[in-house]
C-alpha cells in the first residue's frame, strides 16, 4: 500500500546570479532589452537550491515560427541574477527561452547536451550518477513583446526530484549500514524541450553511488528525472544496496512512484529488510519531507520502557522524564524512536556524574532550553563515560549559572570525563551560553579518552562570557591537561560564531578588581557575600580563601618559578611575602609568609638550592619571620 498526498502548488524559486554578457552582433535592432532570470529554489534541505548553478544560456526565438533570432548568449551566475542585454525589434514578440545548469569550467556542457539548440535538451547517461547536486538545473520560456526595456523571469526545475529514505537505516549497526547504492530505471525520459516544456524520449538508466546521507533520515539516494508538468507514474525500479562487511540486502523494487515537474517526490519504507508499505509525499519544491515530531505538553513526565540496559524514549514525555532524573539512568543506554519538539520548554539540569549512552537513530529533538543547575551544562551535563551517536539538535539554549564563576557548558555534553565517543550528530539554529570552558559538542573534556568525529554545528552561537579571555572552541570547548587522548575529526562548523565576551556580572567585575589589589578585608562582608569571594578567589588564584580566618587576607602574593634547585619568587612594590599558607590569611592584618604556590620553603626542599625575591637571593626561612617585599 502506498498513502500518496499531493500539495497542489507550484513554487517559483528564488535564488539569483548575476553577469552580463555580449550583444549578439548579427540582430538588427531598434531596442536594447534587459533580460534578469532568477535561478532560484524553495528547497528546504541541503540539495535542490540551486548552489551549483554555475553557467546560464539565453535563446530568443521568433513567437511567430519559432525561429532562432541571433545567437545564444552565456552568463556566468554570480549572486542568483543572471543578466543578459539583447537588441530587438521593437515591432516583433518573442519568447526567451533559458536553461541554468552546472559546467565544470563554466561555459561547456558536462551533463546535459545543449549543442543542438535549447528545443533539445538532452542527458549525457555516462556522466549522470545520482546523488550528485550538480546534476539539477532550471529552465524558463516567456513570451515578450519589444517595448519594454527590462524583462525579468523566474525559473524552475524541468525536474521531478525523487527522494528514496530506509527507515530502518539506523536499526542497523554501524557496521552493517549500507554504504553504496545501485539504481536501475526501467525507463526515464532523456531529452527536454525548453522552449515548449515538453520532455520525451525514453531509455533505461542505471548508476551507482555512495549512499547520500542527508541530514539525518536515512535518506539513500535522490535523482533529477525529466518530467511533466502533469502527475507521471515513473516505471519500476529497482535498488540493491552493499557495504564494506559484505552485509547481504536484497534488492528492492518499486513501482507506480508518482512524479511531477518541479514537484519532490519522497519514499520512505522499510527498504534494508524489504518488509512493511511504503509511504510517498509529492510535494512542491525540493528538499526534505516534513517530519512528524511529538511536541511536549510542558509538564508531563512519563518514565519509558526499559529492555535490560535500554531504555526506550517513544514521546517527549519519556525524553523529559529522562533529562529530569538522569541519575536514575546511570550505565544505560537511551534509544530515540521518535522526533521530539520540546516547543520551548525549560528543564534544569542534573548535578549527577553518569556514564549514559545515547542512540539517536537518525532523530531529532528541538526547542528546548537548558538551565545550568551547577558548574556542567549540557544534554548530559557531566558524563563520565559513554557514546552519543545519529542525533540532531535543533534550537537549543544552553544557559549558564550567573552565579557560577565557571560554567563548563555544549550542547551535547557539559563536562566529559571517562572513555567518550560523539558522532554522527547535528547541531543546528543553537546557541551555547558558559563561563571560560563552552563548544558546542562538548563544553570542557576534562580526563580520559575522547572522539568526536563525523558531527556537523550550523548555524549556531557559541558564547564564552569570561574575565579572563576563556577557552571556547566551535566543536570542542577546552581540552584539559589530564585527557590521555583527544581525536576531534571529521567534523564541520558552518555559518556558526564563536564569541568571547567580557564577564557582564558587576559583582564579579567589582570582585576582582578587589583581589587585584593584593588584599581584601573579607569580615566587612556578609555571609553570602564572603562565599562568593571564596569560589572566585580560586577561579583567580587556584586555591580558595578560608573565610574562618581573621579580620583580612592576602590573597595575591607572588608569581613563583622552578628552574633546577632554585626557586625564584617575583613580587609586586609591597606585595607581602612569608612561610605561612597564603590562603589561611592572618588575623595580623594580612602579612604571610614564604609559601604561595610553592608549599612551606625550607631548606630541606631546595637540597641545597638558593631562594631569589626579585632577583635578590634570600635565606631561607627557618625562623617564621615575616617578610616585606620594598
Amino acid at each position: 500500500m502506498k498513502n500518496i498526498l499531493f500539495f497542489v502548488a507550484i513554487l517559483f524559486l528564488a535564488v539569483a546570479c548575476d553577469s552580463e554578457s555580449s550583444v549578439p552582433e548579427n540582430v538588427t535592432s531598434d531596442q536594447l532589452v534587459t533580460v534578469s532570470a532568477k535561478i532560484s529554489s524553495q528547497a528546504s534541505g541541503e540539495v535542490g537550491n540551486g548552489a551549483a548553478i554555475n553557467r546560464c544560456i539565453l535563446e530568443v526565438y521568433n513567437a511567430a515560427d519559432n525561429s532562432l533570432v541571433g545567437e545564444r548568449q552565456i552568463a556566468k551566475p554570480s549572486s542568483g541574477t543572471a543578466q543578459f542585454k539583447v537588441k530587438l525589434e521593437s515591432s516583433l514578440t518573442y519568447k526567451l527561452v533559458l536553461w541554468a545548469d552546472y559546467s565544470a569550467d563554466g561555459s561547456n556542457d558536462k551533463f546535459y547536451n545543449t549543442t543542438e539548440g535549447l528545443q533539445s535538451i538532452s542527458r549525457i547517461t555516462d556522466e549522470y550518477i545520482g546523488n550528485n547536486d550538480q546534476l539539477d538545473a532550471f529552465y524558463a520560456c516567456k513570451e515578450f513583446s519589444a517595448g519594454e526595456t527590462t524583462v525579468n523571469v523566474e525559473m524552475q526545475h524541468p525536474f521531478a526530484q525523487l527522494n528514496v529514505y530506509a527507515s530502518d537505516f539506523y536499526d542497523l549497526v554501524e557496521a552493517d549500514r549500507p554504504t553504496k547504492v545501485s539504481v536501475s530505471f526501467g525507463s526515464v525520459y532523456t531529452s527536454f524541450n525548453a522552449l515548449t516544456g515538453v520532455a520525451s524520449g525514453e531509455a533505461k538508466l542505471q548508476y551507482a553511488a555512495p549512499v547520500a546521507i542527508i541530514g539525518k533520515n536515512g535518506q539513500l539516494s535522490y535523482d533529477y528525472l525529466f518530467a511533466s508538468a502533469d502527475k507521471q507514474t515513473l516505471p519500476d525500479f529497482t535498488m540493491s544496496f552493499s557495504n564494506e562487511s559484505g552485509t547481504a540486502f536484497a534488492p528492492y523494487k518499486f513501482s507506480s512512484i508518482p512524479l511531477q515537474r518541479n514537484y519532490a517526490t519522497h519514499v520512505t519504507g522499510n527498504l534494508l529488510t524489504n518488509s512493511g508499505e511504503l509511504d510517498v509525499v509529492v510535494k512542491p519544491g525540493f528538499g526534505e519531507p516534513d517530519i512528524p515530531f511529538d511536541i511536549y505538553d510542558g509538564s508531563s513526565l512519563v518514565e519509558p520502557g526499559m529492555d535490560g540496559n535500554n531504555v526506550n524514549v517513544n514521546s517527549a514525555a519519556n525524553m523529559a522524564y529522562v533529562l529530569n532524573n538522569l541519575s536514575q539512568f546511570n550505565n544505560k543506554v537511551i534509544n530515540m524512536n521518535c522526533n521530539i519538539d520540546f516547543a520551548g520548554a525549560e528543564i534544569k539540569n542534573s548535578t549527577s556524574r553518569i556514564s549514559l549512552s545515547i542512540q539517536g537513530n537518525g532523530h531529532t529533538i528541538k526547542n528546548l532550553t537548558l538551565m545550568s543547575n551547577d558548574i556542567a551544562c549540557g544534554l548530559i551535563p557531566n558524563m563520565a563515560g559513554g557514546t552519543v551517536s545519529d542525533l540532531t539538535i535543533d534550537n537549543f539554549r544552553v544557559v549558564r549559572d550567573e552565579s557560577k564563576s565557571d560554567s563548563y557548558s555544549g550542547v551535547i555534553v557539559g563536562e566529559s570525563h571517562g572513555n567518550i565517543v560523539i558522532k554522527n550528530c547535528r547541531v543546528t539554529n543553537s546557541e551555547v551560553n558558559g563561563i571560560n570552558k563552552v563548544g558546542t559538542i562538548v563544553g570542557f573534556a576534562s580526563d580520559g579518552i575522547m572522539e568526536v568525529k563525523d558531527c556537523i554545528v550550523e548555524n549556531t552561537s557559541v558564547i564564552s562570557h569570561t574575565w579572563d579571555g576563556g577557552d571556547c572552541g566551535g566543536i570542542v570547548g577546552f581540552i584539559g591537561n589530564s585527557m590521555t587522548s583527544a581525536t576531534i575529526s571529521g567534523n564541520k562548523f558552518l555559518n556558526s560564531t564563536v564569541e568571547v565576551k567580557e564577564e557582564e556580572n558587576m559583582l564579579y567585575k567589582a570582585l576582582l578588581e578587589e583581589i587585584l589589589k593584593g588584599y581584601i578585608d573579607i569580615q566587612q562582608y556578609d555571609e553570602a557575600y564572603r562565599e562568593m569571594i571564596k569560589n572566585f578567589s580560586k577561579q583567580v588564584l587556584g586555591y580558595e580563601i578560608d573565610l574562618s580566618s581573621g579580620r583580612g587576607a592576602c590573597l595575591y602574593v607572588a608569581t613563583c618559578f622552578f628552574s633546577g634547585n632554585t626557586v625564584s619568587i617575583s613580587a609586586e612594590k609591597d606585595a607581602l611575602t612569608g612561610s605561612k599558607r597564603i590562603i589561611m590569611g592572618a588575623e595580623d592584618g594580612g602579612l604571610v609568609r614564604y609559601q604561595g604556590l610553592l608549599g612551606i620553603v625550607r631548606e630541606g626542599n631546595l637540597n641545597g638550592g638558593k631562594l631569589y625575591i626579585n632577583g635578590v637571593e634570600t635565606e631561607v626561612d627557618t625562623n617564621s619571620e615575616k617578610v616585606s617585599i620594598e
